[in-house]
């Protein structure tokens, strides 16, 4: 399980997030993206503070070290990047 906690300024329509975890020498453990549950969490995301969470399916990766990426975006928000 992943915790991350946010700040959001604002609502964003259409929100969706994207994941990725990697061994250190670059190997994709796994990738996934916020419509793999079903619903999509971030889609109703308020503004203010909150605790995100990730759940990784069970023996999905060892012990070790990991990279996280996370990368968030959403094709109907027409506000702009100088509006974020």
């Amino acid at each position: 399980m992943i915790c991350i906690e946010y700040s959001a300024k604002r609502y964003v329509p259409g929100l969706y997030g994207y994941m990725t975890l990697q061994r250190l020498d670059g190997t994709v453990v796994y990738e996934g993206d916020s419509f793999d549950a079903g619903a999509n969490p971030f889609e109703k995301l308020d503004e203010g503070k909150g605790v995100a969470v990730i759940r990784i399916p069970p023996r999905t990766f060892g012990p070790g070290t990991f990279q996280i990426y996370l990368s968030f975006a959403s094709r109907l928000d027409d506000a702009g990047p100088g509006n974020r």
